[in-house]
């Protein structure tokens, strides 16, 4: 097992921001290569330091996401770099122009969490996490300050992901609940008038929708989503099922810890099996987060309020059952 521990002389520091930023010496004054869009990030918190460090070393900048920058590492052009940032985005999905500084370290713990918890029999698109990372990158990269890189990055599997995303319904929110009284809909489904919106697991147990070329959500049923798949209703049933499975695991889970899934948001794609030469079905990384999913207490508290880095926190740690702190040492194998 391999552990990595503090050089003060790294070619990282810590910024007053999100993330890591390379020293000058480190960049060389090059500029950034990338052409990925970041237009819908507001410009002060844009990661340019961050994308020119990982460029400088040879990295391709893959794609930034709302929360999120991905990169291509040198050498295995089949695996992504996955650095969770500290942006946030308010329920419509746009991306705050303020950050809430350590909210990456609570995403990649809880995405190593659950993807260590309940993922049994099914694939996964995760390889490293942690100092395990260290096996892929260059050696200057390795060993930085604090150990940000390994608190926040993950290395997957580089995945075709299926054009379509599905929620898990265990329980209804207030809004929901609310919507069904005045339009009998939920979800964008059409419910009974006696449905009892009390009782769990009456409704539909997965809602499947896709994104429309206007970059809105789509609500479509399942013979839709197998027309999405390509035509392949045994990949549509399978992705189904494993959704519906996960669900019911992770539920069970933070069940025990006092905290209910209300409902969360899946996606899954292929990747092409080395060993075996085929394209194999797995699902993403991204599982279970505050970022993907609605969670609140069982004594009836939401975790969805207060303190914005509280919040992430709180949950964590009610859902690991130990401090972040104790979490790295223990299961992300990084020595503080």
């Amino acid at each position: 097992m391999l552990f990595f521990f503090i050089d003060k002389n790294s070619l990282f520091k810590l910024s007053s921001g999100s993330c890591i930023v390379f020293k000058s010496k480190t960049v060389g004054g090059v500029g950034m290569k990338s052409k990925v869009n970041m237009s819908f990030i507001p410009k002060k918190i844009r990661e340019i330091p961050l994308i020119e460090g990982f460029e400088s070393f040879g990295f391709e900048h893959f794609r930034t996401t709302r929360k999120r920058e991905i990169f291509i590492i040198p050498e295995h052009p089949d695996l992504l770099l996955i650095y969770n940032t500290d942006r946030v985005a308010d329920k419509s999905g746009k991306i705050s122009a303020e950050l809430i500084e350590g909210k990456g370290y609570y995403i990649t713990a809880l995405q190593v969490f659950w993807l260590h918890q309940i993922f049994y029999g099914i694939e996964r698109s995760l390889i490293a996490f942690g100092s395990m990372i260290n096996d892929y990158l260059p050696d200057l990269l390795s060993v930085n300050e604090g150990g940000e890189l390994q608190k926040r990055c993950l290395l997957v599997k580089k995945m075709d992901t299926f054009p379509v995303n599905l929620t898990m319904h265990g329980y209804l929110t207030r809004s929901e609940i609310s919507k069904h009284k005045s339009t009998g809909i939920i979800s964008g489904l059409k419910t009974p008038p006696e449905t009892d919106l009390v009782v769990r697991n009456l409704l539909p147990e997965v809602t499947i929708f896709t994104s429309t070329k206007k970059g809105c959500n789509e609500n479509i049923n399942f013979e839709q989503m197998v027309s999405e798949v390509g035509s392949m209703r045994g990949i549509a049933e399978a992705i189904r099922n494993i959704t519906n499975m996960l669900y019911k695991r992770a539920s069970g889970i933070a069940f025990t810890r006092g905290i209910v899934i209300s409902k969360s948001n899946l996606k899954m794609g292929t990747y092409l099996d080395q060993e075996s030469d085929r394209w194999a079905l797995a699902v993403t990384d991204e599982v279970f987060t505050p970022d993907s999913s609605m969670f609140a207490l069982l004594r009836g508290r939401s975790l969805m309020s207060g303190e914005p880095l509280e919040r992430y926190k709180v949950f964590t740690e009610l859902l690991i059952a130990c401090k972040l702190k104790e979490f790295w040492k223990r299961d992300m194998r990084i020595d503080l």
